[in-house]
């Protein structure tokens, strides 16, 4: 089996993450990992285990909290 980049990041966050934790480990662009996210969760890999309140940055220089979708391994 292929060596999937978000499973090993999960792993090293714990079990669980939001996109934008997965980001900053893998340094991967934020739509392609929520693209592989969502493949991972048709296939059954992980799933949506509630939300959390995230910082991001605006085009103004400042930020704003938004909610974002905490992902977990399945197994």
């Amino acid at each position: 089996m292929r060596h999937n980049r978000i499973r090993t990041a999960l792993q090293a966050l714990g079990g669980a993450g939001t996109t934008q934790d997965i980001t900053g480990v893998v340094r991967a662009r934020p739509e392609c990992v929520s693209a592989q996210l969502a493949g991972m969760a048709q296939r059954g890999q992980v799933r949506r285990a509630g939300n959390r309140m995230v910082a991001v940055k605006r085009w103004d220089n400042g930020r704003r909290l938004v909610p974002a979708t905490i992902w977990e391994l399945t197994c």
